[in-house]
């Protein structure tokens, strides 16, 4: 009779090395997905550098073809059926901001992917989608300020692009122990053409006195009730709004939709 000794391993010999080969294959896991973004951003750079030299190219060559490029904003299907293309993988959407034929602001969208660029500086990939909300947007070779004038005003568009309106209610009137509160502000985007009319109401501030004071310009509320000349009284300012549409905001109640802001 005699006992072989039989060697193996323990069960919790095996388990260790299980652990051990279960990290090794993570680690390993790990290293390929991040390879595989690096390699999947760098592509994406690429592309997004080749179709912002290719647009500006066309830009360009707008110049001479009618200058439909010149200023606004476009999708980049828009873009696409205007005959900007490029080799390779095109962007799944985005948008372009021009202003007289140069790239303002933009952003292309591949998949999970974007580049943004502002002016010619290119932003790295980012995650998420284009927001032109989100980017320094605005259309900066023409400002045009209106102020008071105690009727409405006419303004031609004189170039088809994207706009910013920005609107001041007035003030509300003052009185020696009392300062009229301020306007409210709103500020908003919106695309129009050339040759669109818009009809500019500013609004006026409010006044002050003894009796029953009216209110400012284009709506600002009046004082009512006990007309006491003894007390000093102050009205509300007026709103300020632009509009499709001749007409102070109260006459356009009907026609919400023709009011831009």
């Amino acid at each position: 009779m005699y006992k072989k000794n039989n060697k193996g391993f323990t069960l919790i010999e095996l388990l260790a090395v299980t652990i051990i080969l279960i990290i090794i294959l993570l680690i390993a896991i790990n290293a390929i997905d991040e390879q595989s973004k690096k390699a999947k951003k760098k592509s994406v750079h690429a592309n997004a550098l080749s179709y912002y030299k290719t647009l500006q190219y066309a830009l360009d060559m707008n110049k001479n073809e009618g200058g439909a490029l010149k200023v606004g904003k476009f999708s980049v299907s828009e873009l696409s059926n205007i005959g900007v293309n490029v080799e390779g993988t095109k962007p799944n959407d985005g948008f372009v901001v021009t202003d007289n034929f140069n790239i303002i602001c933009a952003c292309l969208s591949y998949g999970k992917y974007k580049v943004e660029r502002i002016g010619d500086e290119t932003s790295e990939v980012l995650s998420g989608s284009c927001d032109i909300d989100l980017m320094d947007c605005h259309i900066n070779s023409t400002m045009k300020e209106f102020k008071y004038t105690g009727s409405e005003i006419t303004y031609d568009v004189l170039t088809t692009g994207l706009y910013k309106l920005e609107v001041w209610g007035a003030q509300g009137g003052s009185t020696p122990d009392y300062r009229g509160g301020y306007g409210s502000y709103s500020v908003g985007e919106i695309e129009l053409n050339e040759g669109d009319k818009l009809y500019i109401n500013v609004g006026g501030q409010g006044t002050a006195g003894k009796g029953l004071p009216t209110g400012g310009y284009n709506g600002g509320g009046s004082v009512v009730g006990n007309a006491d000349t003894n007390r000093t009284k102050a009205s509300g300012g007026g709103a300020t709004h632009i509009a499709t549409l001749s007409g102070q905001l109260s006459t356009l109640e009907s026609n919400k939709s023709s009011v831009l802001i």
